[in-house]
């Protein structure tokens, strides 16, 4: 709404007001949409994106799209999807998660380039597990889930389209 991205969305900078509405917080590491940044900026890693981790410096709104799906994972699974605190593990697990086909993880000129970065370039093949990790959630949440959580940004849900997802407009379940 205001052009930002926020960079570092977690459960951790959400709240939850006295009537209910979530607000966030901590926007220390906001960035205006599409601007270049002048270094890279990863926010909290169980919760970035993999063009974040891997040192993209033009933020859009779909890292955020990725971190607001690590925490719907979160909030079915009670754990977070993805436990690693170093760029490098992050990268390996996002990558057995989406699956990918061996070589480099955004090919040159195709997606932001990686500056200086710690994380390799260049990844062997991984077979997607996220059917695995997600066989014990809802079906529709799962399917959102996985669709903000694309290796490619540009594949990855759009925040216009949530509203409309099958897993916010179905009949609530009320339990006594």
């Amino acid at each position: 709404r205001h052009g930002l991205v926020h960079l570092d969305l977690k459960p951790g900078n959400l709240m939850i007001t006295r009537d209910f509405r979530l607000k966030i917080v901590d926007f220390g590491l906001a960035q205006a949409v599409g601007a270049t940044t002048t270094s890279p900026t990863v926010g909290t890693i169980g919760y970035a994106a993999p063009e974040s981790i891997m040192g993209s410096m033009r933020p859009t709104f779909q890292n955020d799209v990725w971190s607001v799906g690590c925490i719907i994972a979160e909030m079915y699974m009670g754990r977070p999807l993805f436990a690693f605190h170093d760029e490098e593990g992050a990268m390996r697990d996002i990558l057995k998660f989406t699956g990918h086909p061996g070589g480099p993880v955004y090919p040159p000129g195709k997606y932001p380039s990686p500056v200086d970065c710690d994380v390799s370039t260049s990844w062997g093949p991984y077979k997607s597990d996220a059917s695995n990790r997600l066989q014990d959630i809802d079906n529709l949440a799962a399917d959102l889930i996985v669709g903000m959580l694309l290796l490619n940004p540009n594949r990855r849900r759009h925040l216009a389209t949530f509203i409309q997802d099958p897993l916010f407009n179905r009949p609530s379940e009320v339990t006594s």
